[in-house]
Order: C-alpha cells, then structure tokens, then sequence
C-alpha cells in the first residue's frame, strides 16, 4: 500500500441497477479512487469525494465605491499641501503680532480691544478717511480721591 493511500473498509454497497440513470453516469460506487476518499465517520464516500478546492483571493482592483474612495483619499493624503503665497495682509498680520508680544499685559489687552472695535466698524462699513479713534480717560473715583 502506497503511504498516500487510506485503508478504508469496503463499503457495502447493492449492486448497480440497471435502471439507476446516476450508475450509468458515473460508474459504481466501487470504482472510486480510495485516496479522494474522505475517512470521516458517519458521510457516505460518495459525498466525500468531492475535491476540496483552493480558494483564491481575488485581484485588488477598485471596483467598488469605497475601494474609489478610499484610493482618492490616500492620493489626496500623499500630495504636499501647498500654502498661498503670503500677502500683504499676512504681513501687516505678523508686524502688528510682533507689536503685540513687544506690549506690557495690560496695555496689550487694551490694544487688542482697540483694534477689535476699529475692525467691527470697518466690517459694517462705518469708516471713513476722517474716522478717528476717540479714547476717553475715566478714572475711578477710589483711586483719585483727595483726602
């Protein structure tokens, strides 16, 4: 006995009749090939001969919707993010930003509020070339009270 072959017993089988339309097909029962046999109690040969098939993994190609995405994402993620070019405005930005640092605290809140209030009359369009920046100095009584 070859040592790819199972020793199975014989399986007992009536013999082929005539009129049995799968005998005629493929043969008897008897003629299989043992080593296809699968040894497992309880499954007839028959239903065990079946040849077990390798599954095969298919091609990655982005065939679906989320493969598109997901291959547009990464090329998107993969290209350098370029930066516009700096203005003028991002200038002024970085002048006024370095002013800013240069201020003691207090007098750089007052400025940042100052600047704010200058803006928000410029986006509802309130300034013109004579505006001026009125600063009124109100001192609390408790500080400059004569004794």
């Amino acid at each position: 006995m070859n040592r790819n072959q199972i020793s199975l017993p014989e399986p007992a089988l009536s013999p082929p009749d005539a009129n049995d339309s799968l005998t005629g097909i493929i043969g008897p029962l008897q003629e299989l090939p043992r080593e296809e046999l699968d040894p497992r109690p309880g499954l007839s040969n028959f239903l065990s001969r079946q040849p077990k098939k390798a599954l095969k993994r298919k091609a990655a190609t982005p065939t679906s919707d989320n493969d598109e995405l997901l291959t547009i994402a990464r090329e998107k993620l993969r290209k350098p993010r370029t930066l516009p070019a700096e203005d003028q405005f991002d200038n002024f930005g970085k002048m006024m930003a370095q002013k800013l640092r240069d201020l003691p605290r207090d007098q750089r809140i007052i400025a940042e509020k100052l600047f704010s209030e200058v803006m928000f009359e410029a986006e509802l369009g309130n300034l013109i070339r004579q505006s001026t920046l009125t600063l009124a100095w109100a001192y609390p009584t408790a500080l400059h009270s004569h004794v």
